[in-house]
């Protein structure tokens, strides 16, 4: 399906008439996030109602509560709709009319009213056409701001562009203007939406998406129609997300034959679905209608309600990568501000009218958590944690784990974390530092420290800091990773590392270098080069190209062991 790009709301319960509050650009799946009140579900609510009135052609019943109030006479309420489209894509939007004209034009496309976001989205404002409550016109007050910002030349041209583009030009002072932003159509861009609300269970009748139905609805998709026996691809993908939930790869669903239940069939025994528990009873009712509904936008209310935060993360990485729908998420769970998974949004209440603005920085979504009322300490760490050195280990030591056992998912089973660069070669056993860094295993009993062993012989012994860390991550349940080289480097195969090392350093040429030396040295990349290698691009080119689980011998023994303490710690089988 194609996306909604963005959308922007005014006048709409609590969201201002001015100035127009956009929620872009979107991905597959949004976040927005916000207290209690914010406004969070307003979106929802209007996104809903703006596809009903075009897809459905109904008319729109606006109510006296969905105004902002008070109400200002003659407000209306409006809905801003993108296109994507760079200043070069403006004179192809406009393919009928003449060369210099689209070129002319692109200009007047390039800030203000039209650029919003400031990004590649073209923003045009609507309103339901009072004529016809069942369809939309461009905002004429709108239209009329943007024709005070043209100067003469740019009304001149407008003129031209109406008589190319439509065959006709005149009228009110803003006809002309109007009849070119008209072809722009960008309210065509809305998709079908459908919502799962925050009140859900299993039960008979009319289908909706919040568990009514549902149950009859999985038995047709279970035993499909010779017309439609492809359905049951659909039913085997919500069972394989039952497994992955339940990590148990040997549950099956299975619908009675009065459709009384869903039967969870599990280790020799039969269970209705709603005897395991409200929180997996729940995300099954959304990740069923996220896979029934396909090629939708999706707005969910609350998905986190009775589910743990391990559950809250599976479902949304499901949503991410198993279905075919576009989703916007209302939420108030740090745990699901994944902004790998999603695009965040932050809706504030100001002065009693909701704001709304993305939340792509760090420090953005920390300000997220603070505004939903977490502290640092309620946040739940991961179940395992790994410590490396600096970030070119995070990438290798990430990419073995996925190679060995692609089931576990950094961010879900396991963290990866610095402990800073070179640090334990500047400390002494004895250094406060160490300690701390030590009694950390008092806060997580899984973790794992990967060290540089620093080693130019076989016969070399390592310092007594790292020795000492070393034996405490061992003397527990952690795991402590000497390499058995002199760096993380030595562990990558040279034709991996040659044309990696080649990539990121024009003039470099590498040789191969001794399990105690050092791969990534001036020695064995080029004495000519005269800054050093960039550890962090080599290690990307090299995972990008290490698509095979063809780790030697020694490696795979290190990373099988950081495997099965990861998966220890998740409560999962050691069977990889």
């Amino acid at each position: 399906m194609e996306y909604l790009p963005g959308i922007g709301i005014a006048g709409y319960r609590s969201f201002p008439h001015e100035p127009v509050q956009f929620v872009g650009p979107l991905g597959k799946v949004n976040l927005i996030a916000g207290q209690n009140n914010a406004g969070k579900s307003n979106v929802l609510r209007f996104v809903q109602l703006i596809a009903d009135v075009k897809r459905r052609n109904r008319e729109a019943s606006w109510s006296a509560l969905d105004v902002p109030q008070p109400s200002i006479p003659g407000s209306e309420i409006e809905i801003a709709v993108p296109i994507v489209c760079p200043s070069s894509g403006v004179d192809e939007r406009l393919g009928r009319s003449g060369v210099n004209s689209r070129q002319s034009a692109a200009r007047h496309f390039d800030g203000g009213e039209f650029r919003a976001t400031g990004d590649d989205l073209l923003w045009f404002r609507y309103r339901v056409n009072p004529s016809n409550r069942g369809s939309f016109e461009l905002s004429s007050a709108w239209i009329a701001r943007v024709y005070e910002q043209l100067d003469n030349d740019g009304r001149a041209l407008m003129s031209q562009l109406s008589r190319e583009l439509t065959g006709t030009t005149g009228g009110q002072r803003t006809a002309d203007l109007a009849r070119v932003l008209g072809h722009f159509k960008a309210i065509d861009i809305v998709p079908k939406v459908e919502t799962v609300s925050a009140l859900r269970r299993l039960e008979s009748g009319d289908r909706n998406h919040d568990g009514r139905g549902l149950i009859e609805a999985l038995r047709e998709l279970e035993r499909p129609t010779v017309d439609r026996i492809n359905d049951q691809a659909v039913f085997a993908q919500i069972s394989e997300f039952v497994r992955t939930v339940l990590d148990d790869p040997t549950v099956e669903l299975e619908i009675p034959h009065d459709a009384s239940t869903i039967l969870v069939k599990r280790h020799g025994s039969t269970l209705p679905l709603e005897n395991l528990g409200t929180g997996i009873h729940e995300v099954v009712i959304i990740a069923a209608a996220a896979t029934l509904v396909q090629d939708h936008l999706v707005c969910i209310e609350e998905p986190e309600i009775h589910l743990h935060p391990i559950l809250q993360r599976k479902l949304l990485r499901y949503l991410a990568e198993k279905t075919t729908n576009q989703y916007l998420i209302a939420t108030h769970s740090a745990h699901m501000l994944d902004a790998e998974l999603a695009s965040v949004f932050h809706v504030t209440l100001l002065d009693g009218a909701s704001r709304i603005s993305l939340a792509s920085k760090p420090q953005e979504l920390a300000a997220i958590c603070a505004d939903l009322g977490y502290r640092p300490s309620d946040l739940v760490q991961a179940n395992a944690i790994v410590w490396v050195e600096g970030p070119s280990d995070r990438i290798y030591i990430r990419h073995w784990i996925s190679l060995v056992d692609p089931a576990l998912v950094e961010g879900l089973h396991y963290s990866i974390m610095f402990y800073g660069g070179r640090l334990l070669s500047h400390l002494t056993p004895e250094d406060p530092d160490v300690e701390d860094f030590i009694s950390l295993r008092r806060l997580n009993r899984s973790l794992a420290v990967v060290i540089d062993s620093d080693k130019t012989t076989p016969q070399a012994r390592i310092n007594a800091t790292k020795r000492r860390v070393l034996d405490a991550f061992e003397n527990g349940t952690g795991v402590g990773w000497l390499t058995r080289g002199r760096t993380i480097e030595n562990y990558v195969p040279f034709e991996l590392l040659e044309p990696a090392v080649r990539a990121t350093a024009a003039n470099a040429t590498p040789v191969i270098a001794g399990r105690y030396e050092n791969p990534l040295d001036q020695e064995h990349v080029g004495p000519s080069l005269r800054s050093p290698i960039d550890k962090v691009a080599v290690a990307r080119h090299v995972v990008a190209a290490w698509v095979h689980n063809n780790l030697a011998q020694d490696l795979r023994q290190d990373v099988l062991r950081l495997v099965a303490m990861v998966r220890e710690a998740n409560g999962l089988s050691s069977v990889v």
